[in-house]
């Protein structure tokens, strides 16, 4: 019964990993995930002699790596959501590994209610910038909750901004003056029920300015990016066109928030945009899930659009039998692009953290899964300064808890040498299909006037994980 509880809840979390698959599409899993995961964790050792690794870090309860950042002395700093530990329900966790993934110190930051981070990010004065959700903090269901730290990770300030609904977040960038973008998404403001939500703050925190875009039914934000020109594309999806069916967006905006173009993309189904990367000629690759061109249920569609985003220069679906799914995208050698997702189509286990490598032209150069028994999910990749990648997620696979942080490094090669996971080629066909690209504009209004930003008091305490490698 202990084993059959493990996959409950990684499918638990898995199904609400993405706040729209939660609140709008509530997409179930397939019924190949119900069945019960009997194979008990496997032993693994407590400490990591390897900068090539694959690391659980592990409490009592519930816990995944959200977000992670390679640091200047060649470790990571690993950010996520706990429930082992902290001040109560899930709280934000910090773990500083050195480069073979060992724990070097570890904090929890939050309140009595559950706290979540959706990214972290270092910024130009050497500290980081963190952003999430707080049901403990500000004035409504849940609201953004935006937290500074130096870099020593003590914390600045921390605002929550919000108001007496729902608001969630989505992404965060730092300007050349210290200040911040917040992208989000607002149920308490805007035409709809949910609208995508910009604030402007200081380099301490002030809330300068906020809008929010949206027309009458749901557009919502995923991220922020900085584009070309010094201007700023936050992407989503919408269902504007037609109610219940979304279409994935971008849109690009200027220093105050105002239009300067947008685009959509969109099948006879739903498209969720999950990824934006600005490509190394300055154009963008953009990372779907689709079911509109594919008998599987969700697809990865990656469009390659042109510099000033009009111009599709080529579009491909990647998939299986089942389900794929594509959460972050980065720049690899030359100008490949290296996409992170999951896939139970490929692999060892019910769901595998899935790498794939595409060229400048779209083709597949190189793919692998990395699992084992059970639910190994990817929420974050990165470059690990040493040709390989940095991979983070939750896994059902290893660890002793319902999941487990984990994060793995890989050589250049893509292997995980030494270790139990297992390292696998997939075969997923990418196929050349033709979606058709748009434009959409939103009603937006400036609404400085309703929402404060209310500092906030986050207990920090020692995170209370174990490290395992396997």
């Amino acid at each position: 019964m202990r084993y059959l509880f493990i996959l409950i809840m990684a499918i638990v979390m898995t199904s609400c990993d993405n706040y729209f698959y939660d609140e709008i599409t509530s997409q179930s899993l397939p019924l190949e995930l119900l069945i019960p995961f009997i194979t008990p964790p496997p032993e693994g050792k407590t400490t990591s002699t390897s900068t090539v690794f694959n690391g659980t870090y592990d409490g009592t309860d519930t816990d995944e790596a959200v977000s992670i950042i390679p640091l200047s002395d060649g470790g990571y700093l690993a950010a996520g959501n706990t429930r082992s530990s902290g001040a109560g329900g899930f709280d934000i966790i910090l773990m500083e590994l050195d480069h073979y993934g060992n724990i070097e110190w570890q904090k929890t930051l939050g309140g009595s209610l559950d706290d979540k981070i959706r990214v972290i990010k270092k910024t130009s004065d050497s500290g980081y910038i963190i952003i999430g959700d707080t049901f403990s903090f500000g004035e409504g269901d849940s609201d953004i909750w935006v937290v500074k730290l130096n870099s020593a990770y003590n914390i600045e300030w921390e605002k929550a901004f919000g108001g007496t609904s729902t608001e969630t977040a989505s992404g965060i960038v730092e300007n050349s003056d210290g200040s911040f973008f917040v992208a989000g998404n607002t149920k308490s403001y805007g035409k709809g029920n949910y609208d995508f939500w910009m604030l402007k703050l200081s380099s301490l925190g002030a809330l300068e300015w906020e809008k929010t875009f949206g027309n009458a039914n749901n557009d919502q934000a995923e991220g922020i990016i900085v584009g070309n020109d010094g201007n700023y594309i936050i992407f989503g999806q919408s269902d504007t066109t037609v109610t219940g069916r979304y279409e994935a967006f971008l849109y690009e905006v200027d220093e105050w928030g105002d239009i300067c173009s947008s685009v959509t993309l969109n099948g006879a189904e739903s498209e969720y945009c999950r990824a934006l990367y600005r490509t190394s000629d300055n154009g963008f690759a953009v990372v779907m899930d689709s079911n509109s061109f594919s008998s599987s249920r969700y697809s990865m569609w990656v469009v390659k659009l042109s510099s000033d985003m009009w111009t599709v220069e080529w579009q491909k679906i990647i998939n299986g039998a089942r389900y794929s799914y594509g959460m972050a995208a980065i720049g690899g050698a030359g100008d490949s692009i290296i996409i992170g997702g999951n896939t139970n189509s490929y692999g060892a286990g019910y769901f595998d953290f899935w790498l794939i490598e595409l060229s400048g032209a779209g083709a597949i150069l190189n793919q692998k899964t990395y699992g084992l028994g059970g639910v190994d999910y990817l929420n974050d990749i990165q470059g690990n300064g040493r040709g390989g990648y940095i991979l983070a997620g939750y896994s059902s696979s290893f660890g002793s808890g319902s999941n487990a942080m984990c994060v793995v490094s890989t050589g250049s090669d893509y292997s995980v040498t030494d270790s139990i996971i297992q390292v696998a080629d997939s075969s997923a066909p990418v196929t050349v299909i033709s979606g058709t690209r748009g434009s959409i504009e939103f009603q937006s209004e400036y609404n400085s006037h309703h929402v404060e930003a209310v500092g906030t008091g986050a207990v920090v305490k020692d995170g209370e994980m174990v490290g395992i490698f396997y």
